[in-house]
């Protein structure tokens, strides 16, 4: 679920407007076992603008480029994805 605030977020230090997905929907039911959470921090930058990223469930300040280590990216075990039909 991407939550979409017709205009996202402004994040506080870059100015770049950005949508966030809540944290508590990160790890869906139904979703492939063995998904993990990857901190941001940990994605090589070039990465972090082709994936979707979970924060926390309150409203974010800062977006996934300002500060990584606040943000979650969820990592399917190999042969898996998010995608189902």
């Amino acid at each position: 679920m991407i939550v979409d605030f017709e205009g996202g977020m402004t994040c506080m230090q870059c100015r770049k407007v950005f949508d966030f997905v809540p944290l508590s929907a990160a790890v869906q039911p139904g979703w492939p076992a063995g998904v993990t959470l990857v901190s941001a921090g940990d994605i090589p930058v070039t990465e972090r603008a082709q994936n979707v990223f979970w924060t926390e469930d309150s409203w974010p300040m800062t977006c996934v480029f300002c500060d990584p280590w606040g943000w979650v990216i969820c990592a399917f075990p190999a042969g898996t994805s998010a995608l189902r039909d």
